[in-house]
């Protein structure tokens, strides 16, 4: 799939311009995001260790003038590669680089602390001549560490659980965002395309599997989930592709994801092997239908509860099965 997107740079600083905005508008005089999803929107560093695991942490502090970034000492190079200031970065633990230049930027970051908490108390610091009352926190992925860093050296301030206002300022979607959405998803419907096209009786669902995720990967997304099954193995709601060989008349489940510089996709299709029985047939028509449904009545303000109950409702009146799937 060939798209010409905004350049990322540009994406970053209209994030941040717009959670700003917002920021002028809220009672915070400051946020600190934790989660890895609302630093990578206020700062534009989207960290590969924190894709794989939740338990990396780091913390950014924003406010209306600075940026402030606290995260481990290895992540220091990639954040200031990646367009961050080196002194705005706040290196934590224990890494060694090694550059032919002493004065690489990565080098030119803020002083190595000892842990995160002591980072985010370094950061703190650097912000105490800025009036600070109330300080929204992102306590849904908060740390105790960073939590009490902050109590400790900030004594004057209030801090109020900002999770939900940083979901909600996220929720709004910037063109240059729509555009990598559009574009995760488009790499996932490509990847199932050359799967099916591939697809045939004495292909396995890891071969097919791999076309999938080989698609993905070849548009520059990262590949996060896989669910390829076959036969009775299609009815399995999340399951991991198998050497499961594919028969005549099988099936063909895809529930497949991506992420595309930290814009996912979640694209769900089936397919028939060879020609569809009437059943086949019948079935299939009776959830297009229900989705048919649900992109008429689709407006801002529904709720999603009732736009699923709509799609079952429109799948039960088409084939009067119980439409558990749609």
């Amino acid at each position: 799939m060939t798209l010409t997107l905004p350049a990322i740079g540009d994406i970053t600083e209209a994030r941040l311009d717009r959670l700003r905005d917002k920021l002028a508008e809220s009672s915070y005089d400051a946020i600190v995001c934790c989660g890895f999803e609302n630093i990578q929107y206020a700062t534009g560093y989207r960290s590969a260790p924190g894709a794989n695991r939740r338990s990396q942490r780091m913390a950014a502090i924003v406010t209306p003038a600075v940026v402030l970034l606290v995260g481990g000492t290895a992540e220091a190079a990639p954040a200031v590669a990646g367009g961050l200031a080196p002194d705005r970065y706040i290196p934590y633990g224990a890494f060694y680089f090694d550059s032919v230049t002493e004065h690489h930027p990565a080098l030119q970051c803020a002083p190595q602390q000892a842990s995160l908490g002591a980072g985010v108390e370094y950061a703190a610091r650097l912000l105490q001549s800025v009036p600070l009352s109330v300080v929204g926190v992102d306590e849904d992925d908060c740390a105790d560490e960073v939590r009490n860093a902050l109590v400790s050296t900030l004594p004057g301030a209030t801090f109020a659980n900002a999770s939900g206002w940083l979901q909600g300022v996220r929720s709004i979607k910037l063109p240059g965002e729509i555009d990598r959405l559009r574009h995760a998803a488009g790499l996932a419907e490509d990847g199932i395309t050359a799967a099916i096209a591939a697809a045939a009786p004495g292909v396995t669902e890891t071969e097919l599997s791999a076309i999938v995720g080989r698609t993905m990967a070849a548009g520059g997304a990262m590949p996060r989930s896989i669910t390829l099954t076959t036969g009775e193995r299609s009815a399995l709601a999340d399951e991991f592709p198998t050497n499961t060989v594919i028969r005549e008349g099988d099936l063909l489940r895809f529930d497949v994801s991506c992420d595309y510089e930290g814009y996912r996709s979640d694209i769900g299709r089936t397919a028939v092997i060879g020609e569809p029985t009437a059943l086949q047939s019948d079935r299939y028509n009776a959830i297009w239908r229900g989705e048919e449904r649900e992109i008429e009545i689709c407006r801002p303000g529904l709720r999603t509860a009732d736009l699923f109950a709509a799609a079952i409702e429109a799948v039960v009146e088409s084939d009067g099965s119980r439409g558990a799937g749609a």
